[in-house]
């Protein structure tokens, strides 16, 4: 398998947001996640996604 990783984007959180509610817990929401995306020239965290490369 070949992985790329890359900063998150709100594209990337589009396709994995319903997996986030069924296989993760409760500490993470999709709708608190997403907003730290949209906001993340004012944050200090960076988020990143794993990607396989076809």
């Amino acid at each position: 398998m070949n992985l790329q990783i890359t900063k998150m984007q709100i594209k990337d959180f589009e396709i994995i947001k319903d997996c986030l509610q069924k296989d993760f817990d409760d500490f993470w929401s999709p709708s608190l996640l997403k907003k730290e995306l949209e906001n993340n020239q004012k944050l200090n965290s960076h988020y990143f996604i794993a990607k396989n490369r076809k």
